[in-house]
Protein backbone atom coordinates (compact mmCIF):
# COMPACT_ATOMS: atom_id res chain seq x y z
CA UNK A 1 0.00 0.00 0.00
CA UNK A 2 2.82 2.38 0.90
CA UNK A 3 4.54 1.66 -2.44
CA UNK A 4 1.30 2.44 -4.28
CA UNK A 5 1.06 5.76 -2.46
CA UNK A 6 4.68 6.59 -3.35
CA UNK A 7 4.09 5.80 -7.04
CA UNK A 8 0.88 7.82 -7.05
CA UNK A 9 2.71 10.73 -5.40
CA UNK A 10 5.45 10.67 -8.04
CA UNK A 11 2.90 10.65 -10.86
CA UNK A 12 0.98 13.54 -9.32
CA UNK A 13 4.23 15.50 -8.90
CA UNK A 14 5.04 15.00 -12.57
CA UNK A 15 1.56 16.12 -13.59
CA UNK A 16 1.75 19.22 -11.38
CA UNK A 17 5.23 20.00 -12.76
CA UNK A 18 3.98 19.75 -16.36
CA UNK A 19 1.07 22.03 -15.56
CA UNK A 20 3.44 24.52 -13.93
CA UNK A 21 5.67 24.50 -17.00
CA UNK A 22 2.76 25.07 -19.38
CA UNK A 23 1.47 27.89 -17.23
CA UNK A 24 4.93 29.46 -16.94
CA UNK A 25 5.14 28.89 -13.17
CA UNK A 26 8.01 27.07 -11.58
CA UNK A 27 9.69 26.16 -14.89
CA UNK A 28 10.72 27.43 -18.32
CA UNK A 29 8.11 29.40 -20.26
CA UNK A 30 6.82 27.30 -23.16
CA UNK A 31 3.77 29.35 -24.10
CA UNK A 32 4.39 31.52 -27.18
CA UNK A 33 2.78 34.88 -27.96
CA UNK A 34 -0.44 34.83 -29.94
CA UNK A 35 -0.53 35.13 -33.72
CA UNK A 36 -1.22 38.51 -35.30
CA UNK A 37 -4.14 38.07 -37.68
CA UNK A 38 -5.14 41.65 -38.45
CA UNK A 39 -1.98 43.16 -39.99
CA UNK A 40 -3.21 45.90 -42.34
CA UNK A 41 -1.95 48.80 -44.45
CA UNK A 42 -2.70 52.32 -43.20
CA UNK A 43 -1.03 54.37 -45.93
CA UNK A 44 1.77 54.10 -48.45
CA UNK A 45 4.25 56.63 -49.86
CA UNK A 46 7.14 56.51 -52.33
CA UNK A 47 9.72 55.71 -49.64
CA UNK A 48 7.76 53.64 -47.13
CA UNK A 49 4.46 52.42 -45.75
CA UNK A 50 2.62 52.50 -42.43
CA UNK A 51 1.13 49.26 -41.13
CA UNK A 52 -1.12 48.55 -38.14
CA UNK A 53 -2.02 45.49 -36.04
CA UNK A 54 -3.32 44.44 -32.62
CA UNK A 55 -0.58 43.52 -30.15
CA UNK A 56 -0.69 39.92 -28.87
CA UNK A 57 0.51 39.06 -25.38
CA UNK A 58 3.43 37.27 -23.79
CA UNK A 59 1.32 34.12 -23.36
CA UNK A 60 -1.04 33.88 -26.32
CA UNK A 61 -3.20 37.00 -25.91
CA UNK A 62 -2.45 37.98 -22.33
CA UNK A 63 0.42 39.95 -20.83
CA UNK A 64 3.04 41.90 -22.74
CA UNK A 65 5.34 40.44 -25.42
CA UNK A 66 9.08 41.11 -25.59
CA UNK A 67 9.68 42.16 -29.21
CA UNK A 68 8.31 42.28 -32.74
CA UNK A 69 10.19 40.88 -35.72
CA UNK A 70 8.91 42.71 -38.78
CA UNK A 71 10.18 41.68 -42.21
CA UNK A 72 9.42 42.62 -45.82
CA UNK A 73 10.35 41.18 -49.21
CA UNK A 74 9.80 41.70 -52.92
CA UNK A 75 9.76 37.92 -53.51
CA UNK A 76 6.29 36.40 -53.83
CA UNK A 77 7.46 33.18 -52.14
CA UNK A 78 7.65 35.23 -48.94
CA UNK A 79 3.86 35.57 -49.14
CA UNK A 80 3.10 32.07 -50.45
CA UNK A 81 5.09 30.11 -47.84
CA UNK A 82 5.78 32.59 -45.03
CA UNK A 83 6.80 30.06 -42.37
CA UNK A 84 9.56 28.79 -44.69
CA UNK A 85 10.78 32.05 -46.22
CA UNK A 86 10.11 34.66 -43.51
CA UNK A 87 13.72 34.71 -42.29
CA UNK A 88 15.33 33.63 -45.56
CA UNK A 89 13.83 36.17 -47.97
CA UNK A 90 12.67 38.86 -45.58
CA UNK A 91 14.60 42.05 -44.78
CA UNK A 92 14.22 42.89 -41.09
CA UNK A 93 12.88 46.28 -40.05
CA UNK A 94 15.29 47.43 -37.35
CA UNK A 95 13.20 50.31 -35.99
CA UNK A 96 10.23 48.62 -34.31
CA UNK A 97 8.40 49.80 -31.17
CA UNK A 98 8.41 48.04 -27.83
CA UNK A 99 5.32 45.80 -27.61
CA UNK A 100 2.47 47.30 -25.57
CA UNK A 101 0.07 45.23 -23.42
CA UNK A 102 -2.05 42.75 -25.35
CA UNK A 103 -5.01 44.20 -27.20
CA UNK A 104 -3.56 47.62 -27.95
CA UNK A 105 -3.16 48.85 -31.52
CA UNK A 106 0.38 49.21 -32.89
CA UNK A 107 1.44 51.40 -35.83
CA UNK A 108 4.83 51.10 -37.53
CA UNK A 109 6.20 53.16 -40.42
CA UNK A 110 8.54 51.06 -42.56
CA UNK A 111 11.18 53.26 -44.24
CA UNK A 112 13.97 52.79 -46.79
CA UNK A 113 11.76 51.24 -49.48
CA UNK A 114 12.18 51.69 -53.24
CA UNK A 115 9.54 53.61 -55.24
CA UNK A 116 7.16 51.87 -57.65
CA UNK A 117 7.93 48.48 -56.08
CA UNK A 118 5.64 45.69 -54.87
CA UNK A 119 6.35 44.53 -51.32
CA UNK A 120 5.09 41.82 -48.99
CA UNK A 121 5.28 42.34 -45.23
CA UNK A 122 4.62 40.22 -42.15
CA UNK A 123 5.68 39.83 -38.53
CA UNK A 124 6.41 37.46 -35.69
CA UNK A 125 6.15 38.21 -31.99
CA UNK A 126 8.59 36.99 -29.30
CA UNK A 127 8.42 36.67 -25.53
CA UNK A 128 11.31 36.92 -23.06
CA UNK A 129 11.99 33.17 -23.33
CA UNK A 130 12.33 33.62 -27.13
CA UNK A 131 9.18 31.66 -27.81
CA UNK A 132 7.73 33.05 -31.02
CA UNK A 133 4.38 33.16 -32.74
CA UNK A 134 3.55 31.99 -36.22
CA UNK A 135 4.05 34.51 -39.02
CA UNK A 136 1.13 36.94 -39.23
CA UNK A 137 -1.10 37.39 -42.22
CA UNK A 138 0.94 38.85 -45.10
CA UNK A 139 0.09 42.30 -46.45
CA UNK A 140 0.88 43.27 -50.05
CA UNK A 141 1.35 46.84 -51.28
CA UNK A 142 3.12 48.84 -54.01
CA UNK A 143 5.00 52.03 -53.20
CA UNK A 144 4.21 55.21 -55.12
CA UNK A 145 6.40 56.88 -57.71
CA UNK A 146 8.72 59.65 -56.50
CA UNK A 147 7.30 63.20 -56.45
CA UNK A 148 7.42 64.65 -59.95
CA UNK A 149 7.75 61.18 -61.48
CA UNK A 150 10.77 59.10 -62.39
CA UNK A 151 11.32 60.96 -65.65
CA UNK A 152 11.15 60.16 -69.35
CA UNK A 153 14.16 60.25 -71.67
CA UNK A 154 13.30 62.65 -74.51
CA UNK A 155 16.67 63.20 -76.16
CA UNK A 156 20.25 62.06 -76.60
CA UNK A 157 23.02 64.04 -78.31
CA UNK A 158 26.63 63.10 -79.04
CA UNK A 159 29.12 65.93 -78.48
CA UNK A 160 32.80 66.47 -77.66
CA UNK A 161 32.25 69.03 -74.87
CA UNK A 162 33.66 68.44 -71.39
CA UNK A 163 31.27 70.54 -69.29
CA UNK A 164 27.57 71.39 -69.31
CA UNK A 165 26.17 74.39 -67.42
CA UNK A 166 23.29 76.89 -67.43
CA UNK A 167 22.58 80.57 -66.85
CA UNK A 168 18.97 79.79 -65.93
CA UNK A 169 17.76 80.56 -69.45
CA UNK A 170 19.79 78.26 -71.71
CA UNK A 171 22.03 75.23 -71.53
CA UNK A 172 25.70 75.91 -72.39
CA UNK A 173 28.36 73.43 -73.48
CA UNK A 174 31.96 74.43 -72.79
CA UNK A 175 35.48 73.07 -73.47
CA UNK A 176 36.26 72.95 -76.29
CA UNK A 177 34.43 76.04 -77.52
CA UNK A 178 31.23 77.57 -76.19
CA UNK A 179 27.83 76.44 -77.48
CA UNK A 180 24.19 76.86 -76.52
CA UNK A 181 21.70 74.00 -76.54
CA UNK A 182 18.08 75.11 -76.95
CA UNK A 183 14.81 73.26 -77.33
CA UNK A 184 13.07 74.12 -80.60
CA UNK A 185 9.72 72.40 -80.88
CA UNK A 186 10.41 68.70 -80.35
CA UNK A 187 14.10 68.96 -81.29
CA UNK A 188 17.22 70.51 -79.76
CA UNK A 189 19.37 73.07 -81.55
CA UNK A 190 23.13 73.43 -80.96
CA UNK A 191 24.50 76.92 -81.71
CA UNK A 192 28.23 77.79 -81.62
CA UNK A 193 29.19 81.06 -79.89
CA UNK A 194 32.95 80.63 -79.83
CA UNK A 195 35.00 77.72 -81.15
CA UNK A 196 38.56 78.60 -80.08
CA UNK A 197 38.25 77.86 -76.35
CA UNK A 198 40.65 74.97 -75.59
CA UNK A 199 39.48 71.58 -74.28
CA UNK A 200 40.12 72.01 -70.56
CA UNK A 201 39.67 68.69 -68.73
CA UNK A 202 38.71 68.38 -65.08
CA UNK A 203 37.42 71.94 -64.62
CA UNK A 204 34.30 72.75 -62.60
CA UNK A 205 32.04 75.61 -63.66
CA UNK A 206 29.56 77.81 -61.77
CA UNK A 207 27.31 80.68 -62.87
CA UNK A 208 27.70 83.87 -60.81
CA UNK A 209 24.76 85.74 -62.30
CA UNK A 210 26.60 87.32 -65.24
CA UNK A 211 29.29 84.86 -66.31
CA UNK A 212 30.53 81.31 -65.91
CA UNK A 213 33.58 80.81 -63.71
CA UNK A 214 35.82 77.86 -64.55
CA UNK A 215 38.08 76.63 -61.76
CA UNK A 216 40.67 73.84 -61.88
CA UNK A 217 41.51 71.38 -64.64
CA UNK A 218 44.30 71.01 -67.19
CA UNK A 219 45.09 71.32 -70.90
CA UNK A 220 47.50 68.75 -72.39
CA UNK A 221 48.72 67.87 -68.86
CA UNK A 222 49.45 71.55 -68.06
CA UNK A 223 47.49 72.60 -64.98
CA UNK A 224 45.31 75.72 -65.14
CA UNK A 225 46.61 78.08 -62.44
CA UNK A 226 43.87 80.69 -62.54
CA UNK A 227 40.11 80.96 -62.66
CA UNK A 228 38.59 81.87 -66.02
CA UNK A 229 35.47 83.98 -66.51
CA UNK A 230 33.40 83.10 -69.59
CA UNK A 231 30.52 85.38 -70.59
CA UNK A 232 27.49 84.07 -72.52
CA UNK A 233 28.52 86.15 -75.55
CA UNK A 234 31.93 84.45 -75.67
CA UNK A 235 34.08 87.08 -73.95
CA UNK A 236 36.70 85.65 -71.58
CA UNK A 237 38.67 87.12 -68.67
CA UNK A 238 41.33 85.82 -66.30
CA UNK A 239 39.89 86.30 -62.83
CA UNK A 240 41.96 88.28 -60.31
CA UNK A 241 42.55 86.89 -56.81
CA UNK A 242 42.62 88.66 -53.45
CA UNK A 243 41.78 87.89 -49.85
CA UNK A 244 43.17 85.66 -47.11
CA UNK A 245 44.75 82.92 -49.24
CA UNK A 246 46.88 82.57 -52.33
CA UNK A 247 45.05 79.96 -54.41
CA UNK A 248 47.81 78.84 -56.82
CA UNK A 249 51.58 78.44 -56.99
CA UNK A 250 54.30 76.68 -55.02
CA UNK A 251 52.76 77.75 -51.70
CA UNK A 252 49.21 78.08 -52.99
CA UNK A 253 46.27 76.44 -51.25
CA UNK A 254 45.57 74.38 -54.40
CA UNK A 255 49.24 73.90 -55.32
CA UNK A 256 49.86 74.37 -59.03
CA UNK A 257 46.31 73.29 -59.80
CA UNK A 258 43.58 70.87 -58.81
CA UNK A 259 40.83 68.59 -60.12
CA UNK A 260 38.09 66.21 -58.95
CA UNK A 261 36.57 68.93 -56.78
CA UNK A 262 33.07 70.37 -56.43
CA UNK A 263 31.95 74.01 -56.25
CA UNK A 264 28.84 74.65 -54.16
CA UNK A 265 26.86 77.88 -54.32
CA UNK A 266 26.36 79.39 -50.84
CA UNK A 267 24.54 82.54 -51.99
CA UNK A 268 24.31 84.61 -55.19
CA UNK A 269 28.00 85.56 -55.24
CA UNK A 270 29.63 83.21 -52.70
CA UNK A 271 30.88 79.68 -53.40
CA UNK A 272 32.67 76.88 -51.51
CA UNK A 273 35.26 74.52 -53.02
CA UNK A 274 34.87 71.00 -51.63
CA UNK A 275 37.08 67.94 -51.99
CA UNK A 276 39.40 67.15 -54.86
CA UNK A 277 43.09 66.54 -55.39
CA UNK A 278 45.88 69.12 -55.77
CA UNK A 279 49.14 68.82 -57.70
CA UNK A 280 52.51 70.03 -56.43
CA UNK A 281 53.99 70.21 -59.92
CA UNK A 282 52.77 72.31 -62.89
CA UNK A 283 52.21 69.16 -64.98
CA UNK A 284 49.72 66.43 -64.10
CA UNK A 285 51.81 63.55 -65.47
CA UNK A 286 54.99 64.62 -63.65
CA UNK A 287 53.13 65.24 -60.39
CA UNK A 288 51.60 61.76 -60.54
CA UNK A 289 54.90 60.11 -61.49
CA UNK A 290 56.77 61.83 -58.65
CA UNK A 291 54.00 61.34 -56.09
CA UNK A 292 53.40 65.08 -55.76
CA UNK A 293 49.65 64.68 -55.43
CA UNK A 294 47.51 65.05 -52.33
CA UNK A 295 43.83 65.17 -51.47
CA UNK A 296 42.24 68.40 -50.30
CA UNK A 297 40.84 67.99 -46.80
CA UNK A 298 37.57 69.38 -45.48
CA UNK A 299 38.78 70.76 -42.16
CA UNK A 300 39.49 74.12 -43.84
CA UNK A 301 37.12 74.99 -46.67
CA UNK A 302 38.20 77.60 -49.27
CA UNK A 303 35.45 80.13 -49.95
CA UNK A 304 35.42 82.75 -52.70
CA UNK A 305 33.16 85.72 -53.25
CA UNK A 306 32.86 87.18 -56.75
CA UNK A 307 33.19 90.95 -57.13
CA UNK A 308 33.10 91.74 -60.83
CA UNK A 309 36.15 90.03 -62.34
CA UNK A 310 37.80 89.49 -58.97
CA UNK A 311 37.58 86.54 -56.56
CA UNK A 312 37.97 87.37 -52.86
CA UNK A 313 39.19 84.26 -51.03
CA UNK A 314 38.76 83.26 -47.39
CA UNK A 315 38.87 80.10 -45.29
CA UNK A 316 35.94 78.58 -43.42
CA UNK A 317 37.44 76.85 -40.37
CA UNK A 318 35.35 73.93 -39.16
CA UNK A 319 35.15 71.69 -36.13
CA UNK A 320 33.80 68.16 -36.08
CA UNK A 321 32.39 65.29 -34.12
CA UNK A 322 33.34 63.34 -37.26
CA UNK A 323 35.17 64.91 -40.18
CA UNK A 324 34.20 63.83 -43.70
CA UNK A 325 36.68 61.70 -45.57
CA UNK A 326 39.04 63.56 -47.91
CA UNK A 327 37.58 62.45 -51.23
CA UNK A 328 37.51 63.09 -54.96
CA UNK A 329 34.26 64.05 -56.72
CA UNK A 330 31.89 63.74 -53.75
CA UNK A 331 28.19 64.44 -54.19
CA UNK A 332 27.44 67.82 -52.57
CA UNK A 333 24.23 69.76 -52.06
CA UNK A 334 22.71 72.37 -49.78
CA UNK A 335 19.85 71.33 -47.46
CA UNK A 336 17.84 74.14 -45.90
CA UNK A 337 15.89 73.63 -42.68
CA UNK A 338 14.07 76.80 -41.85
CA UNK A 339 16.73 79.50 -41.68
CA UNK A 340 19.51 76.96 -41.16
CA UNK A 341 21.61 76.02 -44.16
CA UNK A 342 23.57 72.78 -44.24
CA UNK A 343 26.23 71.50 -46.61
CA UNK A 344 25.74 67.76 -47.19
CA UNK A 345 28.59 65.65 -48.57
CA UNK A 346 27.95 62.09 -49.75
CA UNK A 347 30.50 59.53 -50.84
CA UNK A 348 33.37 60.25 -53.19
CA UNK A 349 36.51 58.35 -54.12
CA UNK A 350 38.94 57.94 -51.21
CA UNK A 351 41.97 57.24 -53.41
CA UNK A 352 43.92 59.30 -55.97
CA UNK A 353 45.09 56.21 -57.86
CA UNK A 354 42.36 53.56 -57.48
CA UNK A 355 38.59 53.35 -57.05
CA UNK A 356 37.75 53.20 -53.34
CA UNK A 357 34.27 54.72 -53.05
CA UNK A 358 32.83 55.92 -49.76
CA UNK A 359 29.22 55.82 -48.56
CA UNK A 360 29.68 58.28 -45.68
CA UNK A 361 27.28 61.22 -45.45
CA UNK A 362 28.24 64.23 -43.33
CA UNK A 363 26.54 67.54 -42.62
CA UNK A 364 28.02 70.97 -41.96
CA UNK A 365 25.63 73.55 -40.54
CA UNK A 366 26.66 77.01 -41.69
CA UNK A 367 26.79 79.00 -38.46
CA UNK A 368 29.24 81.08 -36.43
CA UNK A 369 30.83 77.78 -35.29
CA UNK A 370 30.39 75.35 -38.19
CA UNK A 371 30.65 71.72 -37.07
CA UNK A 372 30.75 68.56 -39.18
CA UNK A 373 28.46 65.76 -37.96
CA UNK A 374 27.48 62.35 -39.21
CA UNK A 375 24.32 62.60 -41.27
CA UNK A 376 21.59 60.19 -42.34
CA UNK A 377 18.49 61.06 -44.36
CA UNK A 378 15.13 60.29 -42.77
CA UNK A 379 14.70 57.42 -45.22
CA UNK A 380 16.77 55.86 -47.98
CA UNK A 381 19.55 53.39 -48.67
CA UNK A 382 22.91 55.18 -48.60
CA UNK A 383 25.22 53.48 -51.11
CA UNK A 384 28.86 54.01 -51.94
CA UNK A 385 29.15 56.54 -54.75
CA UNK A 386 31.74 58.31 -56.93
CA UNK A 387 32.09 60.16 -60.27
CA UNK A 388 29.02 62.18 -59.38
CA UNK A 389 27.34 65.35 -60.58
CA UNK A 390 24.28 67.13 -59.25
CA UNK A 391 21.26 69.11 -60.42
CA UNK A 392 18.49 70.83 -58.51
CA UNK A 393 14.81 71.67 -59.00
CA UNK A 394 11.64 72.49 -57.06
CA UNK A 395 8.38 70.50 -57.07
CA UNK A 396 5.04 72.08 -56.28
CA UNK A 397 2.96 69.71 -54.13
CA UNK A 398 -0.76 70.39 -54.68
CA UNK A 399 -3.07 68.90 -52.05
CA UNK A 400 -6.71 68.33 -53.08
CA UNK A 401 -9.84 66.87 -51.50
CA UNK A 402 -12.63 64.89 -53.16
CA UNK A 403 -15.96 66.70 -53.59
CA UNK A 404 -19.19 64.95 -52.68
CA UNK A 405 -20.99 66.47 -55.68
CA UNK A 406 -19.67 67.40 -59.10
CA UNK A 407 -20.31 71.10 -59.90
CA UNK A 408 -21.80 71.80 -63.32
CA UNK A 409 -19.06 74.25 -64.29
CA UNK A 410 -16.15 71.99 -63.30
CA UNK A 411 -13.46 71.45 -65.94
CA UNK A 412 -10.45 69.41 -66.86
CA UNK A 413 -7.20 71.17 -65.97
CA UNK A 414 -4.59 71.77 -68.65
CA UNK A 415 -1.80 73.29 -66.56
CA UNK A 416 -1.66 72.05 -62.94
CA UNK A 417 1.00 74.68 -62.15
CA UNK A 418 -1.67 77.38 -62.62
CA UNK A 419 -3.94 75.97 -59.89
CA UNK A 420 -4.74 78.07 -56.83
CA UNK A 421 -6.40 77.32 -53.50
CA UNK A 422 -10.14 76.74 -53.97
CA UNK A 423 -9.88 75.81 -57.65
CA UNK A 424 -12.04 72.84 -58.65
CA UNK A 425 -11.24 70.44 -61.46
CA UNK A 426 -11.49 66.82 -62.58
CA UNK A 427 -8.64 64.57 -61.44
CA UNK A 428 -8.55 60.85 -62.18
CA UNK A 429 -12.24 60.97 -63.08
CA UNK A 430 -13.35 62.63 -59.83
CA UNK A 431 -14.22 66.18 -58.83
CA UNK A 432 -11.62 67.68 -56.49
CA UNK A 433 -10.79 71.02 -54.89
CA UNK A 434 -7.36 72.49 -54.12
CA UNK A 435 -6.86 72.69 -50.34
CA UNK A 436 -3.27 73.91 -50.11
CA UNK A 437 0.13 73.68 -51.74
CA UNK A 438 3.74 73.51 -50.61
CA UNK A 439 7.12 72.94 -52.21
CA UNK A 440 9.70 70.17 -52.14
CA UNK A 441 13.29 70.79 -53.13
CA UNK A 442 14.57 67.97 -55.33
CA UNK A 443 18.30 67.32 -55.64
CA UNK A 444 19.52 64.86 -58.26
CA UNK A 445 22.75 62.91 -57.77
CA UNK A 446 23.99 61.20 -60.93
CA UNK A 447 27.00 58.88 -60.85
CA UNK A 448 28.34 55.43 -60.05
CA UNK A 449 26.81 53.59 -57.10
CA UNK A 450 28.04 50.46 -55.35
CA UNK A 451 25.93 48.12 -53.23
CA UNK A 452 27.96 45.31 -51.68
CA UNK A 453 29.50 43.57 -54.72
CA UNK A 454 27.34 45.07 -57.48
CA UNK A 455 27.80 48.45 -59.15
CA UNK A 456 25.69 50.55 -61.50
CA UNK A 457 25.38 54.00 -63.05
CA UNK A 458 22.18 55.74 -62.06
CA UNK A 459 20.27 58.62 -60.52
CA UNK A 460 19.21 59.21 -56.93
CA UNK A 461 16.93 61.97 -55.73
CA UNK A 462 17.10 63.74 -52.39
CA UNK A 463 13.70 65.25 -51.60
CA UNK A 464 13.63 67.94 -48.89
CA UNK A 465 10.57 69.60 -47.34
CA UNK A 466 12.64 71.84 -45.06
CA UNK A 467 12.39 69.43 -42.12
CA UNK A 468 13.73 66.13 -43.41
CA UNK A 469 15.37 64.62 -46.48
CA UNK A 470 14.28 61.46 -48.30
CA UNK A 471 16.82 59.61 -50.45
CA UNK A 472 15.28 57.54 -53.23
CA UNK A 473 16.47 55.95 -56.44
CA UNK A 474 15.08 57.39 -59.68
CA UNK A 475 14.74 55.14 -62.73
CA UNK A 476 13.66 57.07 -65.86
CA UNK A 477 11.82 55.38 -68.69
CA UNK A 478 12.45 55.32 -72.41
CA UNK A 479 9.37 54.15 -74.25
CA UNK A 480 7.90 51.37 -72.10
CA UNK A 481 11.24 50.26 -70.66
CA UNK A 482 13.42 51.47 -67.81
CA UNK A 483 16.37 53.55 -68.96
CA UNK A 484 19.81 52.47 -67.79
CA UNK A 485 22.49 55.16 -67.97
CA UNK A 486 25.63 53.75 -69.65
CA UNK A 487 28.66 53.39 -67.40
CA UNK A 488 29.87 56.69 -65.97
CA UNK A 489 33.65 56.30 -66.09
CA UNK A 490 34.52 59.87 -65.08
CA UNK A 491 32.84 62.76 -63.32
CA UNK A 492 29.77 64.06 -65.15
CA UNK A 493 27.99 67.43 -65.21
CA UNK A 494 24.25 68.11 -65.04
CA UNK A 495 21.73 70.96 -65.01
CA UNK A 496 17.97 71.22 -64.54
CA UNK A 497 16.15 73.76 -66.72
CA UNK A 498 12.36 74.25 -66.87
CA UNK A 499 11.08 70.66 -66.79
CA UNK A 500 14.16 68.81 -68.04
CA UNK A 501 17.43 67.53 -66.66
CA UNK A 502 20.48 67.53 -68.94
CA UNK A 503 23.29 65.08 -68.11
CA UNK A 504 26.66 65.14 -69.89
CA UNK A 505 29.23 62.38 -69.57
CA UNK A 506 31.76 60.76 -71.90
CA UNK A 507 30.59 62.66 -74.98
CA UNK A 508 26.84 62.08 -74.59
CA UNK A 509 24.04 64.36 -73.40
CA UNK A 510 20.96 62.64 -71.98
CA UNK A 511 17.81 64.77 -71.70
CA UNK A 512 15.17 63.61 -69.21
CA UNK A 513 11.79 65.29 -68.70
CA UNK A 514 10.19 65.41 -65.23
CA UNK A 515 7.02 66.88 -63.77
CA UNK A 516 7.46 69.96 -61.62
CA UNK A 517 4.29 69.21 -59.66
CA UNK A 518 2.55 66.41 -57.79
CA UNK A 519 -1.17 66.20 -56.94
CA UNK A 520 -1.94 64.66 -53.54
CA UNK A 521 -5.47 63.48 -52.73
CA UNK A 522 -6.46 63.74 -49.06
CA UNK A 523 -7.37 60.38 -47.58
Amino acid sequence: MSNFIKVLGIKLSIIFLLVDCLQGRGGPDKIPPGNVKDLSLVNVDYYGAEIMFTAPGDDIYSGKASKFELRYSTDQNFALVPEKYFGVLGTEVLETPEPPPAGQKVRVFVKNLEPKTKYFIGLRTYDEAMNFSDVSNIVEFTTKDVPGGSGEVVGRISISSEVLSSDGQKIYLIFPGLYTLEEVGETFKLTPIRTDIPPIKGARIVWDGEKFISLGGSVSNELIQSAIGIFPDGRMVIMENSGDIVPFGRNGFFGYGFMNHKILKIDDKTFAVLGGVKFLSPRVDIAVEEGKVSKIGLEKIPIFRVEGNKMVWSILYTQATTYPFSVLDPAVFMAERGERRNIIIWGGNQSESAIVPSSRMTRLELSDLPVWNEYMPFSGMVLKTYNTCEAESVIRMIKVKNLEKTPEDIREIEDPMSLNKGDRFIYQGKAVEVVEDFYLRRYFVIGRFRKEYSEFSGIFGIFSDGEKEILSRIVPTIGKSNFVIPGISSACSAEYLKDKMYILHTGEIYIIRFRNYEILVEE
